[in-house]
């Protein structure tokens, strides 16, 4: 939810449905209450920082609950830092129940040291400087105090947003860098971002705030293992390789057989039945001793000689080339009806070669970098605000568009988001997007449309990332094909 939808929720709920603001807070600070406390953060020396807003006032109202928490109310412990002067409002009255049940209350304008010193013994810091209201760069002296926050060893917790993240910030601007981000839901969009997620933490979702029949809904969707079961179908056991879909995979020259390999076997692993790797007569042997059950067969020298035959679906790019015998390929691929993946050097090529927009099923699986070249767009645009510049890139080619950065985008033509928040490092590996181009292929070619072939495989490839690291630790992207076929092969229990 972006911060102008947010403003306008809380304000329908106030006007239209007769909730009170005050009751709004208090729904918030019991669920942020009570996540502090499973998790064991409740006790100890815990630090509000707090600004003129409903954040600082949310985080004034966690004080005050875990005050009661202990027989006669809590009177040690719980501090509170003023980031930039008494709050009004609302957030004035917390402050003022706050102080009634023992807060300490620093003014961090006048006593800067004493609250560096406050911070310095500190378990827990509830980030309550900035919320999604936040216009413009946090100032000076809010910076400074996010900065001490963040640099004094203690758990940072943020209520709703880190500060200084929000909608309309200036690149490179300040944020407090939090270990957990208590998200009123529904999600706020800025937190994941590509560029911004890194400072929220794991993003802890708190319910129950708003009414759930208040019509409102993050326009993203996020991705849970269990959506798989839903978006792919289980085998039928009187099935044959045919009807569990034939792909076939372009992919791989001189120097690049390996992902050529890697696209094939991850198609193996999506589940189609048949998968058919065509790749330059100059490495088909090289390609053909790496596998077994898939068939591999050489580029013919005219691409009209191509046998689509009884192809669903074709993955085409990874370690492809971009010579002419690619780009006639492609070509002749665009034209077929057949549902197509673009990945890697297919993604150049159809920069250009300029192809109008595809009016067959079409997954592009751009990195930032390459979907800069695609579209002509900053690859910074893209980490910073997918949500604005990937429908244009959709759009433009008629595309279902899966954007590859450590929290996973994808986007329909027809305005849905989808979100995967993997936040795994150890999917950063040569050949991983080889692996995931060949899923979404093999789903495709199984039937399933673009955009949800593609948080299939999106989804598919996170798990398996998950399953690979903490069964061999450190591993190569070879190890992600097998993986993906137990996720994808357990979900309905076969």
């Amino acid at each position: 939810m972006a911060a102008a939808r947010a403003a306008d929720l809380d304000r329908r709920i106030r006007e239209e449905a007769g909730v009170p603001e005050a009751a709004l807070m208090e729904n918030a600070a019991a669920g942020m209450e009570a996540v502090l406390v499973s998790r064991g953060l409740a006790g100890g020396t815990v630090t509000a920082l707090v600004g003129k807003g409903n954040n600082g006032g949310d985080a004034l109202a966690v004080l005050r609950r875990l005050a009661f928490r202990s027989a006669g109310g809590r009177r040690d412990g719980l501090s509170a830092v003023l980031s930039s002067g008494e709050p009004g409002g609302l957030a004035g009255q917390q402050l003022k129940a706050a102080r009634a049940c023992g807060t300490r209350v620093l003014s961090w304008d006048r006593e800067e040291p004493a609250c560096r010193e406050l911070l310095a013994r500190s378990s827990l810091i509830l980030d309550g400087i900035a919320g999604t209201g936040l216009s413009g760069p946090l100032r000076p002296r809010e910076a400074a105090l996010a900065e001490a926050a963040g640099s004094c060893g203690a758990v940072v917790a943020a209520v709703d947003v880190p500060s200084g993240c929000g909608d309309g910030i200036p690149p490179g601007s300040p944020v407090l860098r939090a270990d957990l981000t208590l998200c009123v839901e529904p999600y706020k969009v800025c937190l994941f971002r590509p560029k911004a997620r890194p400072f929220a933490g794991e993003i802890v979702p708190v319910s129950g705030v708003f009414p759930r029949d208040s019509g409102e809904e993050s326009p993203i969707r996020l991705l849970e293992p269990g959506d798989l079961a839903d978006l792919v179908p289980p085998l039928r056991p009187e099935a044959h390789k045919y009807q569990r879909g034939h792909c076939l995979v372009f992919a791989g020259e001189v120097g690049t057989s390996g992902a050529a390999v890697l696209a094939a076997r991850g198609a193996t692993a999506g589940g189609a039945g048949l998968v058919t790797l065509h790749v330059r007569p100059d490495i088909w042997q090289a390609a053909a001793s790496s596998l077994a059950g898939e068939l591999v067969r050489p580029l013919p020298p005219d691409p009209a000689d191509l046998d689509l035959g009884r192809a669903r679906a074709v993955v085409a790019g990874p370690g492809w080339g971009r010579d002419g015998i690619a780009a006639a390929v492609l070509r002749r691929l665009w034209d077929s009806p057949l549902p197509l993946v673009l990945d890697a050097d297919a993604l150049t090529l159809l920069r250009d070669l300029d192809l109008p927009a595809r009016v067959y099923p079409l997954v592009l699986t751009p990195h930032p970098g390459e979907a800069e070249r695609l579209f002509g767009r900053p690859a910074a645009d893209f980490l910073r605000s997918p949500e604005e510049t990937l429908p244009d890139l959709c759009r433009r080619w008629g595309a279902v568009v899966v954007l590859k950065t450590p929290v996973t985008w994808i986007a329909s033509p027809d305005g849905r988001f989808a979100v995967h928040d993997g936040m795994d490092g150890s999917l950063a590996v040569g050949g991983s997007g080889d692996v995931l181009a060949g899923l979404c292929g093999a789903l495709l070619a199984r039937g399933l449309g673009p955009f949800e072939a593609a948080r299939a495989a999106v989804l598919a490839h996170g798990l398996a990332g998950t399953e690979a690291r903490k069964a061999l630790g450190h591993y190569g992207a070879e190890a992600l094909p097998g993986f993906a076929a137990k996720v994808l092969g357990g979900i309905h229990g076969q």
